[in-house]
């Protein structure tokens, strides 16, 4: 049996696969920020999962920039006492199963790549904007190679002072900056503010990496209120000055079950 497991800023979902390709409902909780209390919460329900099967393999998105063996987080920015954890190793011995460790952006790209909006794409560039805003970049069905992963949320967008695109459109900022959470906030500016400065960073993802088309997921793309995905790309269309075209925009198909989505390819294609 396959378990997958997909750890967020804010939230963890855990499910199991199924026949057909398909996974089980996710079980959702509230992310631990305590590494000990997290790794505890997250075998348990990876055991409930299971039931009396036997586990096969487990895969793991999270967020943040991994090792070079993707067995520890080095620095995940909303979960710091998860960084340099053996999170694998811990996982394993517990389950005594073969784990899986990848950056949830990236597996959340890759299944809506495989099975998503970016279906039928040769290059597809993902950004989620949630918690905060992470992407990747998959060339014909896998996620593209790297030499420390994908943070296209780290990218600077605004000079004076240095402010980077997941500190101007995350979740986490338009909290910071109104003290409250997102869903709360109906001003109709400010969802416009921030799709015009999501459009600079989609705006330079397109020139980095020439994708077919580009998908759009997390919170703040799909949550009430939220920042429309068609406002997106007619300020990147009005941006765009080399390219002679504008590849399509579109909303993610999986919404918050995207990263359980990509885990479970993952897992399909490595267990052979």
């Amino acid at each position: 049996m396959i378990l997958v497991a997909d750890i967020g800023g804010t939230k963890t979902r855990v499910a199991r696969g199924e026949a057909g390709g398909a996974h089980s409902a996710p079980v959702v909780y509230a992310t631990p920020r305590s590494y000990r209390e997290g790794i505890a919460r997250l075998t348990k329900e990876l055991r409930s999962a299971a039931g009396a099967e036997r586990i096969s393999m487990v895969v793991i998105a999270i967020a943040g920039v991994l090792a070079k063996d993707h067995a520890r987080v080095l620095r995940s920015p909303h979960l710091p006492d998860w960084n340099g954890m053996d999170l694998e190793s811990d996982l394993a011995h517990a389950l005594n199963a073969n784990v899986r460790i990848e950056n949830d952006a990236a597996l959340a790209a890759l299944g809506e790549a495989l099975h998503g909006a970016g279906r039928g794409a040769d290059i597809v560039a993902y950004l989620s904007i949630g918690t905060g805003v992470g992407g990747a970049r998959i060339v014909k069905g896998a996620i593209d190679r790297s030499a420390s992963g994908f943070e296209p949320g780290h990218q600077y967008v605004s000079m004076n002072p240095p402010r980077t695109l997941e500190e101007l459109v995350s979740g986490t900022a338009l909290r910071m900056r109104f003290h409250r959470p997102a869903e709360e906030l109906f001003d109709k500016e400010v969802w416009e503010e921030c799709a015009q400065t999501l459009a600079y960073g989609i705006h330079n993802a397109i020139l980095f990496w020439s994708p077919d088309v580009v998908v759009l997921g997390g919170t703040m793309m799909t949550g009430n209120p939220r920042i429309r995905t068609e406002r997106v790309a007619e300020h990147v269309r009005e941006l765009m000055r080399i390219f002679p075209f504008v590849p399509d925009i579109r909303l993610a198909a999986f919404g918050d079950s995207a990263g359980l989505v990509g885990a479970l390819a993952y897992a399909k294609r490595h267990e052979r």
